[in-house]
């Protein structure tokens, strides 16, 4: 068993002995710890392929839905004790079904390999956040000592190891790193644009000559988090939308029942809200009686699918819905705009983009770019890469040699501090509209 400890600096250690050949049954686990969803995959170490995998949603929200709220409760008694506890759980259920699919004990997981936000990785490993959003807004180490898994609450082998992989600062954080190495980004010619779409949305600009990294607090609102009808893209959200005269006609994941809006469908749905005029450049409802437009004690709302439809409730978008996506959408884009400028560089300068997070390939990139969400570029240059996080925790465990190549990268990228910067607010509050203030620049 190869475990590696420091700075990646590779050891052999003995974790077991066992009567006959076991060799067999010698699984790894790669993990991605996300402010809103857990994702795991089991490996088998000696064929290479993937035997399980499942995901949850992360049950530290009731602490908070976002990074600073659990911060801040980290600090209160028992807090930080409270957030670890809840993350581990979660992650040790998840532990328990993959073993169960696979037909294993968690015993024969003697490795696991976590990725996941700076925040994420230090609540998962009991390390005090706090000065993660206070100065010196540096995080305890950015490179995670080689554990066993005896030292941590991670029900595997107890003797195994758990490696969490490398981030870059406070808020560019370990998934990052890892999806830059896993889309290719890291060894690319072409000048890339790297965009994670989560609770924050965090930016890299670069090649393999050099990367530039920034993040801004892009809100859980595009994984569902915080919309009146949002959801994970699980089986029965809905992830396409066309709307004419008020009328609905959507896809559902799974083609069942309606059930949600995911993220790719908020998407969708902002965008031809905004096309059938249902709502205006800032994202208010033009008309309280049109087509599909319906007031409750809560206000004005937008109806998306009735009850009679799916079969449990009406599933709507109401005007804090709205303004949640688009600041959402404001912040992601504001952040581009900003590290592109700084480097004096515009749009059309970029080859490629890689997109990551929940959305997967459901994003419509047409309907991205007309809400003012993703830069005005033609389709090809996009590329989806899904969790990438979780696809780099998987490359490292199958191989040692991409440990290295994530610690590289992460002591590589140049983070830019979004907070310091006056001319990220100019940029952000120009976003606030759809698609954009400036409509030159979306023509």
């Amino acid at each position: 068993m190869t475990a590696i400890t420091g700075r990646f600096r590779k050891t052999r250690s003995l974790i077991g002995v066992e009567a006959g050949d076991t060799s067999a049954t010698n699984f790894g686990l790669a993990v991605d710890i996300g402010t809103t969803t857990l994702a795991v995959k089991l490996l088998d170490l000696k064929t290479g392929r993937v035997r399980a995998r499942a995901s949850a949603y992360n049950q530290q929200a009731s602490f908070g839905a976002d990074v600073i709220s659990r911060i801040i409760h980290a600090q209160k008694d028992d807090g930080l004790y409270q957030l670890e506890k809840t993350v581990t759980d979660d992650l040790n259920c998840l532990i328990a079904e993959v073993s169960e699919t696979a037909g294993i004990s968690s015993n024969d997981i003697t490795a696991a390999v976590c990725s996941g936000n700076m925040t994420m990785l230090h609540l998962l490993l009991g390390i005090d956040p706090t000065y993660l959003r206070r100065e010196p807004y540096a995080a305890v180490t950015n490179f995670f000592p080689c554990l066993k898994a005896e030292q941590t609450r991670i029900r595997i082998n107890p003797q195994g190891t758990v490696q969490c992989l490398p981030g870059v600062a406070s808020y560019v954080g370990a998934d990052i790193s890892a999806g830059v190495v896993a889309c290719g980004m890291a060894d690319s010619e072409q000048l890339c644009l790297f965009i994670d779409i989560g609770t924050n949305g965090e930016i890299v600009l670069g090649s393999r000559d050099w990367l530039v990294c920034c993040a801004s607090s892009a809100g859980p609102a595009f994984e569902g988090a915080g919309i009146s009808s949002g959801m994970r893209a699980d089986p029965g959200a809905i992830e396409k939308i066309i709307i004419q005269d008020g009328r609905c006609d959507y896809e559902t994941i799974g083609r069942l029942p309606a059930n949600g809006i995911c993220g790719s469908g908020l998407v969708e749905l902002l965008s031809e809200l905004f096309r059938e005029k249902v709502i205006d450049r800032s994202g208010k409802f033009i008309s309280e009686d049109g087509p599909g437009m319906r007031r409750t004690k809560g206000g004005l709302e937008f109806l998306v699918a009735g009850a009679k439809e799916t079969g449990t409730r009406d599933i709507v978008i109401n005007a804090d819905d709205i303004e949640n996506l688009i600041r959402s959408k404001a912040a992601v884009f504001a952040a581009v705009s900003v590290i592109l400028q700084h480097l004096s560089l515009d749009f059309t300068a970029i080859e490629r983009v890689f997109i990551a997070g929940g959305f997967g390939t459901g994003l419509n990139i047409s309907k991205a770019v007309s809400i003012g969400l993703l830069p005005p570029l033609e389709e090809k240059r996009f590329s989806f890469i899904g969790n990438s996080s979780l696809s780099g925790a998987l490359d490292c465990l199958a191989d040692s040699n991409m440990l290295d190549k994530v610690g590289e990268t992460a002591r590589k990228m140049t983070y830019f501090e979004l907070g310091a910067d006056n001319s990220f607010m100019d940029e952000y509050t120009k976003a606030l509209f759809l698609p954009h203030t400036e409509l030159e620049r979306f023509k």
